[in-house]
């Protein structure tokens, strides 16, 4: 404590030596309403501007319910409300917003009380939509979470998806010019140390699957990771002595009760090495991470059990288990799905393969491989432009550097705090590294190759730490008043204490960096 208390005051000596116009965010009239999970919108924006007020169109309203809101900036959430009855809100404090920032925008109506499917969300076109903030030109696209924003347990940690076509779900944003001097904590460039994701997937909206007519196929690498490549498929059809597993609507089969690999298939487009992955009929990326058994996924919500609807066949080959979805209607459609799983289990290569899919499909579609082991969410990815590319062994990821808050000044002394996370096992010791210019020093001539120094080094503080995870930090201590209102400075961090490289012998890494203002509001 006593280290980090001189480390701030050192920094901060040297930190020391009319009305605004409101306007509203345009979003695209209601077409219809959507109950079930969160749904909203996302923009990169192209301006400097701050969210001043939310409101839910009643248009979605259901007797009983409450109101749910949630802002998110890049990637983390800056405001949230949840319970309320009135379906506008005045946040308690203008938040900005900056060029460039990805925020998303999630305001709906939820049953009381809430959990995964009681989002009541009033749905507009499909994005991208044009529309304009504060008189710029902006694009809002499609986001949502996959379970319910009002029910605070289950929703909690789920990822976001975001920037991504289909319905919008509608929230009205009043917002108005930058006032004050907006703090701010600007993340620049990115930290080392990452060697990739086990996991990967893409993120589909309902009725759209431009794999149609493909086979992605993974095949183990000497590494321990996949070489993932797309191709046309061949076609197929049912494998001769496959079983008709019979599956009903949202459900599974019994671990090992199909032949003798121990494979279980899914009734909503996934095949698995063991039992207990989720049932959902709405894919779920957090499920998909955090399911316990490794699968392969085109997950969407289908229905076999449904008169007319074709069937789900397993067969097996040697090693070579097969999941045969033949003509299978999406939920509530007479829709057919064609695909085809297979996953070797002598060596772990597998394939899924598209024929026709519906158009009708009443949810997205999820589709990837999961490891059950590694859950890093590297995000939705474009399969079909991706490809080729390989997955990593396990989950490594690059050191990253969080700003706890902005470094607002006020009528109280307040500390400015920051977050140097996915620090290795290994870590043996932590540096801060506070500084007044940005330099942008690649480091790969002193051996730590992918590595940047972007702040200069004016205040450097070593703090021993045994072990990985997290270490949470002072990075300075702002006094009362408005003194330093407009200074900037920069933050970054390093640890010592890694096998990517043989820095002093010891191996180093260092994150991205906070440019940071010292703001009034």
């Amino acid at each position: 404590m006593l280290q980090q208390l001189t480390t701030s005051t050192m920094a901060l000596a040297m930190i020391t030596s009319s009305a605004l116009g409101q306007s509203t965010i345009g979003i695209p009239p209601q077409i219809s309403t959507y109950d079930g999970v969160s749904r909203g919108f996302s923009c990169v924006s192209p301006t400097d501007f701050e969210i001043t007020e939310l409101e839910i169109p009643g248009t979605a309203y259901q007797a009983g319910d409450t109101a749910s809101f949630r802002i998110e900036v890049d990637g983390l959430t800056a405001f949230s409300s949840i319970g309320g009855n009135s379906s506008n809100i005045v946040l308690p404090v203008p938040l900005p917003i900056f060029t460039g920032q990805t925020f998303v925008v999630i305001g709906h109506w939820s049953s009381t009380p809430a959990s995964q499917y009681t989002a009541h969300n009033s749905y507009g076109a499909s994005a991208p939509y044009a529309t304009t903030i504060n008189g710029v030109a902006a694009q809002l696209d499609r986001a949502g979470v996959q379970w319910d924003i009002g029910d605070p347990t289950g929703s909690a940690g789920l990822t976001t998806f975001s920037g991504i076509a289909g319905f919008i779900g509608r929230c009205i944003v009043t917002v108005q010019p930058p006032s004050g001097t907006p703090a701010e904590a600007n993340v620049i460039g990115s930290g080392c140390g990452a060697n990739g994701l086990a996991s990967f997937y893409e993120v589909q909206g309902a009725g759209i699957n431009d794999l149609q007519g493909q086979k992605i196929t993974g095949t183990k690498n000497l590494a321990g990771g996949y070489d993932i490549t797309i191709a046309p498929g061949a076609g197929f059809a049912v494998p001769s002595g496959s079983i008709n597993t019979n599956l009903g609507d949202d459900t599974q089969t019994v671990a090992g009760a199909l032949g003798t690999l121990g494979m279980v298939v899914g009734s909503n487009g996934w095949m698995a090495l063991g039992a207990g992955n989720s049932n959902g009929y709405s894919p779920n990326v957090n499920s998909f991470l955090v399911n316990p058994s490794e699968g392969v996924y085109a997950w969407t919500d289908l229905q076999p059990n449904v008169a007319g609807s074709g069937s789900i066949y397993y067969s097996e080959s040697g090693t070579v288990a097969t999941a045969t979805y033949e003509g299978v209607y999406g939920w509530g459609t007479t829709d057919p799905n064609n695909i085809k799983l297979e996953y070797d289990t002598s060596n772990g290569d597998w394939s899924i393969e598209f024929e026709a899919t519906a158009v009708t499909n009443p949810q997205d579609w999820l589709i990837g491989y999961s490891t059950a082991v590694d859950q890093g969410d590297g995000g939705s990815i474009d399969i079909s432009t991706a490809a080729p590319f390989s997955t990593a062994p396990f989950d490594t990821f690059n050191l990253s550097l969080e700003a706890i808050g902005r470094p607002v000044q006020g009528a109280a002394s307040v500390p400015f705090r920051a977050i140097t996370t996915n620090m290795p096992a290994t870590t043996i010791s932590h540096l801060s590294i506070i500084g007044f210019t940005g330099v942008n020093l690649p480091l790969d001539a002193f051996g730590m190759t992918g590595c940047t120094l972007y702040a200069d080094t004016s205040v450097l503080d070593l703090t021993i730490i045994a072990g990985g995870g997290s270490y949470t930090w002072d990075v300075l201590t702002l006094p009362p008043g408005s003194s330093l209102v407009g200074i900037t400075f920069e933050v970054q961090s390093a640890i010592f204490g890694t096998d990517v490289n043989n820095f002093i012998n010891l191996g180093a890494l260092t994150s991205n960096s906070l440019s940071c203002v010292i703001g009034d509001t």
